[in-house]
């Protein structure tokens, strides 16, 4: 995904001003990717092989949800910069 700016609702959401949290691409072939802005928003980026980029902002609960979904998709330094350390399971 090249680096991109949306405006949603008056602000400014920027792939490359933001911390990437994570990159999947499930067997649909859809690639979501979810991100962490300077001022402490998220955002995904939601792109699917036959229609367009959704781009949303969300609240910390569901950027959690989208992570626990796309455990392999993760950057656990990233992950670990915006939610703090983790433990070992």
């Amino acid at each position: 995904m090249n680096n991109k700016e949306f405006i949603i609702n008056g602000k400014l959401y920027s792939t490359e001003d933001s911390l990437l949290l994570c990159k999947s691409t499930d067997a649909c072939f859809e690639e979501i990717a979810v991100y962490h802005t300077k001022k402490g928003a998220f955002f995904s980026v939601r792109t699917r092989l036959v229609e367009k980029t959704e781009v949303k902002v969300i609240d910390r609960q569901e950027a959690l949800k989208i992570l626990n979904e796309s455990p392999d998709g993760i950057i656990n330094q990233n992950y670990i910069k915006v939610f703090g350390k983790v433990e070992m399971g």
